[in-house]
C-alpha cells in the first residue's frame, strides 16, 4: 500500500511595509528548517519569497489619506 505524502501548512500575516520581505524570509526559513527541508531548496524558496513579497509591496495601490 502506498503512503500519502505528508502535508505541511503554516501562515504569516505581513504588514504592508518595506521590511515585509525580511520578515517573510525569516519566517519561511524557520518553518522550512523545522520541516527538515534540504538547505539548497531553502535557499531557492527564500529567493522566490523575496521576489513575491517585494513585488507585492512595490505594486500595492496607493493608500488614501485619512483626511481625504
Amino acid at each position: 500500500m502506498s503512503q500519502v505524502p505528508t502535508t505541511h501548512h503554516d501562515h504569516l500575516l505581513l504588514a504592508d511595509t518595506p521590511n515585509a520581505a525580511s520578515w517573510a524570509r525569516r519566517h519561511t526559513r524557520d518553518v522550512l528548517e523545522r520541516w527538515q527541508t534540504p538547505s539548497g531548496l531553502i535557499d531557492t524558496v527564500l529567493l522566490v519569497v523575496s521576489e513575491l513579497i517585494g513585488n507585492a509591496v512595490r505594486t500595492r495601490p496607493a493608500r488614501s489619506s485619512p483626511n481625504g
